[in-house]
């Protein structure tokens, strides 16, 4: 299977091996209509608003699995379980669907997010502030991400 794709400088091909194509592309439409819903239910929200609202409803919405064998954004919207990877991926998508910028923030075996708010990256680890039952990491400054032992001993 291959996907292709647009940049500045003309197309580009994307190839793509899975064992069920079919199957990846239903998925991926079932994900994109959950969260297309959510970013409609906070359209008029203010980019801070919206990145708050997103981070609540991942909170809400998705439970880590302790088996470490859901780990797709298919896992974490449509059956509430995932790995840090599916927290991941639904967050930023989310953000992705209303114009934020996010991106994934990888470091060992674990996975998070920043996004970037008035005028600054702004780090969020849903995985382990809803592990922790907390909101310790929910949109810290960079120089707090920084001085933060436990994601920068991983």
């Amino acid at each position: 299977m291959t996907l292709y794709s647009f940049d500045e400088n003309g197309k580009f091909a994307i190839y793509v091996s899975c064992g069920n194509p079919d199957r990846a592309v239903s998925e991926h439409r079932q994900v994109q209509d959950r969260l297309s819903e959510v970013v409609q239910e906070c359209r008029t929200l203010g980019d801070r608003e919206k990145a708050e609202y997103f981070y609540d409803w991942v909170y809400d919405n998705v439970s880590y699995d302790q088996t470490l064998k859901n780990r797709t954004i298919y896992d974490a919207v449509m059956n509430g379980n995932a790995v840090c990877w599916g927290y991941v991926s639904a967050y930023l998508m989310l953000c992705r669907n209303a114009g934020l910028i996010c991106e994934p923030v990888y470091a060992g075996d674990h996975a998070w997010n920043r996004t970037w708010l008035d005028g600054e990256w702004r780090y969020c680890d849903i995985t382990w502030d809803k592990s922790l039952g907390g909101t310790r990491w929910k949109f810290i400054t960079q120089k707090d991400m920084d001085m933060d032992s436990m994601h920068n001993n991983l």
